[in-house]
């Protein structure tokens, strides 16, 4: 095996990058199980949210069960080992990761047993609690995200001081520039208080963005984190001894700025020019106007985003019509076979691909495979897999030598959270031998003329994940007809509706079953349309592929 390290800086940077740039729950669990248990070699692993100090199941990979945790007694540790007695042990769950976000318990990943017999190292346990870090900050900032774009924010005010302050709001609506919002407020604050000097600084974590500094000089930020950390809008003369010796004599109001009941910053206020005190109404008008700049803040931010967003929406409308062009165009039309494949993409690019491909004047290629990630890094590991595969077609080997080599080439050119499932046949039309490798993908299911039901699995670890993929066993079976495969990726089985439940392999299996006097494109229809409607009001996760082979 290539030695490669298992924690690499550029790849956990991209997973955090990734995992922190999505506000979707499910996405942020299913990206981090791929990469714990792709790096790792582990069976299957569950992740749940904690939400109203009850856990939630979001998605399991490598299985189809439903866990209940809440009565399971956790340790304190981050990271810890299923004890032998406990009932997830008995489940095939070996290992436990806590998701916190400010000593607050927010989730959990259960992992399995390993593909290898090996323990884990402390390199390996080290990955698993960065890659918990990133996922506790990716699901805390997430959840909350949620938490604030449901709240509601009603403002009533009735007096003289709320009208000013809506015309302010007002003013702050109709500006695009986050420096023309600061110049617009710092003229509001100075010209109704008469004060010539003021500071703001936005506060995420430990990370101070210093926007504004009248001062003169600059503050350390451990006193302005010092200053966040208190509850409320203070005049320096009330504040603790400590702290107001650190303050410099001219820094008179200490206001946080807060949005949706959240704080996201701090505003200094110096003393006014005229040495007078500070009434309680200069004090109200200070903090509706603080409330007025964050929110104007947020808004610009958000306004900023939505700018990027659109604009990203229109390269992945082009990368998703590129990578639609490199799927079949149509299916084949092969006398005495019914074979239908059909991908409904997500919204935006995704990792599935499949093709039919003719290699010989009596047989047929079929591939089907899911890139690990989403987005347009796996679209193009997508387009990779179908370059190096339509390459090594032409040199006529067989299916376990054709797969050694893609698994190779994917081995080296790819990062270690990247990798592929893949199941890959080859279907001889005068013999209707089947021939099969399955590559870590979701078992195909075949379903036999007298209604024997089995599933494809025989094959190989997934590809991509280690340099030497190790034996590979290649499965043959013999087409009678009426007989039906269907390959599919998990965009199908996965598929959640409003109570979070899963479509599951076993609507499919009863699907095919039902219809199996049908054709194959009616077949995959009906498949589809049942998804659709179990999944209803439901944003589409992930790209549903699949592909029905039935002999006439």
């Amino acid at each position: 095996m290539a030695n490669r390290n298992l924690i690499n800086l550029e790849s956990i940077l991209s997973l955090g990058s990734k995992l922190n740039e999505s506000l979707d729950v499910q996405f942020i669990f299913s990206s981090a199980l791929l990469s714990l248990m792709g790096k790792l070699l582990i069976k299957k692993g569950c992740g749940f949210v904690r939400k109203v100090n009850e856990f939630q199941q979001v998605i399991c990979k490598g299985t189809n069960e439903v866990i209940d945790i809440n009565s399971i007694n956790f340790s304190t540790e981050q990271f810890w080992r299923i004890p032998l007695e406990s009932e997830l042990f008995a489940k095939g769950y070996r290992f436990a990761l806590l998701l916190k976000s400010q000593n607050h318990l927010i989730g959990a990943i259960l992992l399995g047993t390993r593909l290898i017999d090996k323990e884990l190292t402390e390199e390996e346990i080290q990955y698993i609690k960065i890659v918990g870090s990133i996922t506790s900050t990716a699901l805390s900032n997430t959840l909350h995200f949620n938490e604030l774009i449901n709240e509601k924010d009603i403002i009533q005010r009735q007096n003289l001081l709320l009208r000013t302050l809506i015309d302010i709001s007002n003013d702050f609506k109709n500006i695009t520039s986050r420096e023309h919002i600061l110049k617009l407020f710092s003229l509001y604050l100075k010209g109704n208080l008469r004060i010539n000097k003021q500071a703001i600084f936005l506060i995420n974590g430990n990370i101070i963005n210093h926007l504004s500094n009248d001062f003169g000089y600059s503050i350390e930020d451990q006193t302005i984190l010092n200053l966040y950390n208190l509850p409320n809008i203070s005049l320096v003369d009330n504040l603790t001894e400590e702290i107001s010796l650190t303050l410099p004599q001219s820094i008179a109001i200490i206001a946080p700025l807060v949005y949706r009941g959240e704080k996201k910053g701090l505003l200094l206020i110096g003393k006014r020019l005229d040495n007078t005190q500070f009434t309680d109404e200069n004090l109200s008008f200070i903090e509706l106007l603080a409330n007025s700049l964050i929110t104007a803040l947020e808004n610009n931010r958000l306004f900023l985003e939505e700018l990027q967003k659109e604009k990203l929406e229109r390269e992945l409308d082009l990368a998703k019509e590129i990578q639609n062009n490199l799927l079949p165009k149509a299916n084949p039309v092969i006398e005495g076979w019914d074979i239908v494949g059909k991908t409904i993409p997500s919204k935006t690019v995704g990792g599935d691909y499949f093709d039919i491909i003719q290699i010989s004047q009596n047989e047929f290629l079929f591939v089907i495979a899911d890139i690990s990630g989403k987005g347009v890094p796996a679209a193009i590991l997508m387009s990779n897999l179908q370059a190096i595969i339509k390459t090594l077609i032409s040199l006529n080997l067989p299916l376990d030598e054709l797969v050694r080599r893609v698994n190779n080439i994917l081995f080296h050119n790819t990062t270690f959270d990247k990798f592929a499932t893949m199941f890959i046949a080859k279907l001889d039309l005068l013999s209707s031998e089947f021939e099969y490798i399955n590559a870590g993908h979701n078992s195909p299911i075949y379903l036999k003329t007298n209604g024997t039901l089995s599933e494809l699995s025989e094959g190989c670890l997934l590809l991509g994940v280690i340099e030497d993929i190790g034996q590979i066993i290649t499965s043959k079976i013999k087409l009678d007809s009426q007989d039906i495969i269907m390959l599919y990726t998990d965009g199908i089985n996965e598929a959640i509706n409003s109570s979070h439940q899963e479509f599951g392999t076993d609507r499919i299996i009863n699907n095919l079953k039902l219809n199996s006097n049908k054709s194959s494109s009616e077949i995959l229809e009906t498949i589809y349309s049942d998804v659709k409607d179990f999944s209803s009001g439901m944003e589409q996760y992930d790209d549903m592929t699949a592909i029905i082979i039935k002999k006439v």
